[in-house]
């Protein structure tokens, strides 16, 4: 894969699933599950700040380098 490819967001699900404490000051996290051109599925834990920042959503084209 490289910068170029294109992949489609299948699922966001929340990285803390509830029951972790985060420490103070850490970013709450998310697991973005991916799906490449050729099919291939992935998953990417992101900070959740980003995905609002920039948009992402389930269904969105991530046009990002992973």
């Amino acid at each position: 894969m490289c910068e170029s490819d294109m992949y489609k967001v299948i699922k966001i699900l929340e990285g803390d699933y509830g029951c972790e404490e985060r420490m103070p000051g850490e970013p709450k996290n998310a697991i973005v599950y991916l799906r490449d051109e050729a099919g291939n599925e992935f998953q990417k834990m992101v900070d959740d700040d980003w995905l609002y920042e920039n948009d992402i959503v389930e269904g969105s084209i991530w046009k990002y380098d992973v």
